[in-house]
């Protein structure tokens, strides 16, 4: 998890899917498929999806959920 009161933004910012998906752990296929269910606090930014360390660590911190996500 990240220090969320000293994180500037160009260090919170992940771009792309692969990004993500190692932040949280999960392989690239899965987070794409997570991201595209709306199942991550991610937008798109043209075709290239974006989302902040601090956004992702909330919605684990939140949801009680692992970060490698339940498969079911």
């Amino acid at each position: 998890m990240t220090d969320q009161a000293n994180i500037s933004l160009r260090d919170d910012v992940l771009r792309g899917c692969a990004a993500i998906a190692e932040y949280i752990g999960e392989d690239e296929r899965r987070t794409f498929s997570l991201l595209q269910r709306g199942l991550l606090p991610a937008q798109k930014e043209g075709a290239v999806w974006v989302s902040r360390k601090t956004r992702l660590d909330r919605h684990y911190e939140l949801s009680n959920t692992p970060r490698e996500h339940q498969r079911g």
